[in-house]
Order: C-alpha cells, then structure tokens, then sequence
C-alpha cells in the first residue's frame, strides 16, 4: 500500500504566493504548521509505475546515512534522485526528499518540478513538505508512514518546532542559511562522478573515481568552501612523495576538472587548483633488450595474465584495448581485432592484423563470458608475481608497446606503417591531411607484426 499527499495532488497546477525572502517563507510555513489540523494523508493503490519508481526509491534508501531515499519523476522519467546525507555533509536537512529537490534545480531548474511526482522512502518531514509544496511538487508517493517509522514528528512535535522557528526568525536570525558552497567535496564529486560516467570512456571514468574517491580522500569531508589552493598544493605534495610525479599531474588535472564543474554548478566561485605546480615527467624510452625479451617470455605462465603479456608484446597495443578485449572484437576468420571508437585512446575504430602466434593464444581462450580474459583484471597482482620470477630491471607493461615498435623498426618496417599498428594519428595522418587520407595498410600492417612474432619466435630459440 501507498500513500498519496492529497494537498499535492488535488491540485498539481497550484502555485505558492510568490514571497520576497526566505525569512518570510519560513514564517508563513511556520505559522501554517501552528495552526493546521486535520488529515492530509490518504492511502490509495499503487500502481505499475508507482511500483517501478518506489523500488528505486527504496534503492536509494540503502545507500543513505539513514535509510530514507527519494526519486522525482516526470513523464515516466527519473528527473533526480537523492538518499539521506545527513552524517556525511554533516548537514542536519540532507535528507533525502531535499538531496534530490537541491539536485533537481541544479541540473533542471524549478520548472522540472512542478507538477512533477516525488516518491519517498518515508512520509516526509515538516522541512520536506514544506519544501515539496513550495515547489509546487505535484504528487507525493511514500512507503511508510509516519506511526509506521516511529518518526518523533508528529502534529504537537511539528507546531513545537514550528513556534521555535518563529522565534529564531523573530530574533533576526535565518535558521536555513547554508550556502551551496558548505556541501562537502565528497558528497559532491559523486554527482560529478555520475555526470561524467556517460561521458567518458570506461578507463578514463575508472581514472577519474580512483583518482577522486582514493587520493582525495583527504578532502571528502570538507566543505568546498574550505578547500583553498594551500590545500590542494598539500594533497598533491603527499601524491608526489608517495605515488610519483605522473599520479601528482593526473590528479591535479582531475581536480581541476571537478572545480571547473562546481563552478559552473553554482558550487564554488574559484577553481583552487589553479595556480599549483604541474611535476616535471621524465619521458619513458625503456625498451627491453633482447635476453630480457627472452626472460620474460620464458617466465610466463600458462595463466590468463601471461597470454595477455604475450599478445600485449605481438601485437603492440594498449593495456585495456588487450585485457579488456570482447570475443565480439575479435575475428579469427579475417584474422583481425576489431577494436570501436569508444575502446581506443583516439576515438577512431582500430584493426589489428593477427599473426599466425597471436591466433594461436585466443585461439586457446575458454569462451565462458563476453570477454576473452577478464572485465576486471588485476594488473598490479599478475606484474608483481611476473616480476619476483623475472628479477630484470623496472618495467612496465607500455614497455612492451615501445619494444615492439622499436623492434619493428630494426626489423625495416616503414614508421608510417608502425603508426598504423600503433593507432597513431601523427606525420601524414594528422590534422586535415588525416581527414582525407583514408588510407589503410592493412596488408602492410598484417606483413609487420608476422615479421615481428617471427623474430620474436627466433630470439626465443
């Protein structure tokens, strides 16, 4: 059984008195809570969609603080959703009616609402109906009642409260004075992280979330506007010292772009991060030679891990577009990895030639998901145990990209041709000329790698 707001839904199109602050507000709501009575809650039966929204309602409710979540929906359509953040914001009106309501007007504006249906966990608080009627939210749906959760508000509690307000304002004071800015980072970047999953491609949104929910972490229970540039200097100071000069740069960038966001949200007036120091990179131009090319091949296993080494090294690509690769990527019949626009680091659909080696490791693969290996390997692990058998100098698994393109090239295989295997969009293919040329190699390309895996074969004997 649901319940229904009569007081909202009776009338969807009714507008409150347009009143010109918010210390006027709080009084007339106050006095409106003084004085009423009678019932104002009616139960009806739910329907589908009421069904479909509520579950998504109580979904949220298990993500908050307390166990109160809320989803508004217009035209069959979620518009926002919210779940209780009081202990995390530290913020006593985060509930989750008011989370979504303040989500809403910033990603909607006041227009999305009215008339809009709000589903909640929980019969709303006196805050929250306050805020829903003042909206013009027009339909309220909620699991449970008020007697049924136990809530300490009821019709005396609520003018009580109501009284105290009055007198709070009565003194001078605005008792909801909260600026945006006093949200804190790690409520925040979750809505950001939310915007961006459909933006960014999967690894780059991974790097985004390891680089906000772990290095950040420092900064999650402050407010926005408390995070000045000494800060975020401190932070990326600690990353340096810990993590190394490219994980300071990409999380420098990362907050960046988050401050960029909170701005234009409204959340925050300065963009902390500018005027810290970007780290000095030294450029990687490790190759392994040929007795480490020869060790490492004789250390891998017969594990998943070791195959993804061995066609990371034949054929020349990127990390993910390998450990990452589907079965519907691959063509054994054309001999040939078919990688998407959304899978390359460039945003261009990329064919890679196998050689007869490459065909023989996914040839062997066991076809028991969509991926060819795994959805989530784990790197760090497999490279540890490589290494402890392998005792060669530091390396990383992009160097293998690097050997096998310089090994091609010792072997006389043109650069443009090498550029080509690589997916790189540089020299002819750049900039208009690269519009136009449309170009492929794959003959060319196919010619490369076998004559690379042959060496490769012959280096191993």
């Amino acid at each position: 059984m649901t319940h229904t707001c009569d007081h909202c839904h009776t009338d969807a199109t009714a507008q409150p008195p347009h009143l010109h602050s918010r210390r006027s507000i709080v009084v007339a709501l106050a006095s409106a809570a003084a004085v009423s009575s009678g019932p104002m809650v009616a139960q009806s039966e739910a329907s589908l969609e009421d069904e479909r929204f509520m579950r998504m309602a109580l979904e949220e409710a298990r993500q908050g603080d307390y166990a109160f979540g809320c989803v508004i929906a217009r035209d069959n359509e979620v518009i926002a959703r919210g779940h209780n953040l009081g202990k995390t914001n530290d913020d006593p009106t985060a509930h989750g009616e008011m989370v979504a309501i303040r989500r809403c007007l910033a990603d909607h504006g006041s227009a999305a609402l009215r008339g809009a249906t709000l589903y909640t966990s929980g019969e709303p608080c006196v805050m929250c109906m306050g805020a829903i009627v003042w909206c013009g939210i027009g339909r309220v749906v909620f699991a449970a009642s008020v007697p049924q959760i136990g809530s300490p508000w009821t019709c005396d509690t609520a003018r009580t409260e109501a009284k105290r307000l009055l007198g709070i304002v009565a003194s001078g004071v605005d008792p909801f004075t909260k600026s945006l800015s006093s949200e804190t980072f790690g409520a925040e970047i979750e809505r950001y992280l939310e915007r961006k999953r459909t933006s960014l491609k999967p690894r780059s949104f991974i790097e985004y979330q390891h680089h906000l929910q772990k290095y950040a972490v420092p900064l999650h229970k402050l407010s926005l506007s408390d995070i000045d540039r000494r800060t975020v200097a401190v932070l990326l100071g600690q990353i340096e010292t810990n993590s190394g000069p490219t994980a300071r740069n990409r999380l420098r960038s990362t907050l960046s772009a988050f401050w960029a966001w909170a701005i234009a949200e409204g959340l925050s007036e300065l963009n902390p991060v500018t005027g810290t120091a970007k780290a000095e990179e030294n450029s990687r131009d490790r190759v392994l030679t040929q007795q480490e090319l020869r060790k490492l091949w004789r250390g891998l296993g017969e594990d998943r891990f070791s195959d993804i080494v061995r066609l990371l090294l034949l054929t020349g690509q990127r990390r993910d577009e390998i450990g990452a690769l589907r079965w519907s990527e691959v063509d054994l019949d054309r001999k040939l990895i078919v990688l998407a626009p959304e899978r390359t680091k460039n945003s261009r659909t990329h064919e890679v030639p196998l050689s007869a080696q490459a065909i023989a490791i996914l040839a062997r693969q066991p076809k028991r998901t969509e991926f060819v290996f795994s959805k989530a390997m784990g790197w760090a692990k497999g490279k540890a145990a490589l290494d402890q058998r392998l005792r060669i100098a530091s390396w990383r698994l992009h160097d293998l990209r690097r050997t096998c393109a310089t090994q091609m090239a010792e072997l006389g295989v043109q650069p443009h041709i090498i550029e080509a295997v690589l997916n790189h969009v540089s020299g002819h293919k750049a900039g208009v000329a690269g519009i136009y040329n449309r170009a492929r190699y794959e003959g060319e390309m196919h010619d490369a790698l076998t004559k690379w895996a042959d060496h490769l074969d012959r280096i191993m004997a």
